[in-house]
């Protein structure tokens, strides 16, 4: 059996399971892996299979100071809590070109707007960015590796009309801003995104 034939999904403070892919000799029946049970806390986003094969995600909130933790699961189902206090880790974590885990923080660093970092699969962790407001502020979904290598991600909040943004971070650390969201005036006459 090949991880790369399984399809892992997470359900929000729920239950980790594995799920074989369509065509499978072994149908679509899941198989629980890890039963979360509030523990270590509300698990949010995908995981993403590290280069050592191990799955890796995020929890927003868990850990021993209520701010979320970065875990790791076998594909036996070990789980290992690797990081915990991390201001609330955004919406799993992508592995970038270099085989290290990047995610971004809902709080905190220098502004309180969040922070972008990486780690190993060793749980060496290293903040190599922040938000500020103005390029984006309170992430809340993973980021994607983008072709050129850098990692592209929108915000619920800042940016020029404090609405949200869509950025870019290369790896070095530079964050650009590239688009702000803004609420437009519709024909019901009510404020909305549409």
């Amino acid at each position: 059996m090949s991880i790369k034939n399984l399809i892992s999904r997470v359900l929000s403070v729920g239950t980790l399971f594995l799920s074989w892919s369509a065509g499978s000799a072994f149908g679509l029946e899941p198989q629980t892996l890890v039963n979360f049970k509030l523990s270590p806390g509300t698990v949010t986003g995908n995981l993403v299979e590290g280069p050592d094969g191990n799955f890796y995600g995020t929890t927003t909130h868990g850990g021993p100071f209520g701010s979320g933790s970065i875990f790791r699961v076998t594909p036996s189902g070990i789980l290992t809590t690797l990081i915990s206090d991390q201001a609330n880790p955004a919406a799993g974590l992508v592995v970038g070109n270099d085989g290290l885990l990047y995610g971004m923080t809902g709080a905190g660093g220098l502004f309180g707007w969040g922070t972008f970092f990486r780690m190993t699969t060793t749980a060496v962790l290293t903040n190599f960015a922040v938000l500020d407001g103005v390029n984006g502020g309170n992430p809340q979904f993973s980021l994607v590796l983008g072709g050129d290598g850098n990692f592209y991600g929108t915000s619920a909040e800042g940016g020029t009309n404090s609405l949200g943004a869509v950025f870019r971070v290369t790896p070095g650390g530079v964050v650009t801003a590239l688009a702000s969201f803004a609420f437009v005036r519709c024909a019901s006459n009510m404020l909305s995104s549409c």
